[in-house]
């Protein structure tokens, strides 16, 4: 009787290589949960860039603090802004100690833009602006964004919302002596 050969078991198939789509799923996984663990300091650290960015467009030096959970409310302190360089700037100094939103994500979706914001507060406010005429057209429009801006972040909101508070609100105009 011939020897009984074993059977060779057949050989191992290679491990097939994992495409892009399910690398990139992994990073973008991993990201999601990174951003989910720390998104208030990178909201806030974004949102404030974002802010001093844009001052710095208006000839503008800003400081700014921002707080508060950024799913219901938001807090602004210590803004100070002040005019940089040799620009014609219409704005001396703003001062506010705190601004304060208080708003639900879930009725903007639902509702809209008119019922977003549920509270909007101001304190300890001191606005001192020079009224300079303008020499050229680009300067006009560049006075006029830095008014809208002012109107967009200080005034908007008041209408929107369903409980304004300010307090201590001091607005200061001069005219230029030119």
């Amino acid at each position: 009787m011939p020897p009984m050969l074993e059977p060779t078991p057949p050989p191992a198939k290679p491990k097939p290589k994992r495409g892009w789509f399910r690398r990139a799923l992994r990073w973008l996984l991993v990201c999601a949960v990174i951003a989910a663990v720390f998104h208030r300091p990178l909201f806030h650290g974004l949102a404030r860039f974002a802010l001093i960015t844009v001052a710095a467009r208006m000839h503008l030096k800003v400081d700014l603090h921002l707080s508060g959970n950024i799913f219901t409310n938001l807090t602004v302190e210590g803004i100070d802004a002040d005019p940089v360089g040799d620009f014609p700037n219409p704005i001396r100094k703003l001062n506010i100690a705190r601004v304060r939103l208080d708003y639900s994500i879930p009725r903007l979706v639902k509702k809209g833009i008119g019922e977003f914001l549920s509270s909007y507060e101001i304190i300890d406010a001191d606005l001192e602006f020079e009224a300079l005429p303008s020499k050229s057209t680009g300067e006009r429009q560049e006075k006029k964004s830095i008014a809208e801006l002012l109107n967009t972040i200080l005034g908007q909101p008041a209408l929107y919302s369903d409980r304004v508070k300010i307090e201590h609100l001091t607005c200061w105009c001069a005219r230029s002596k030119t």
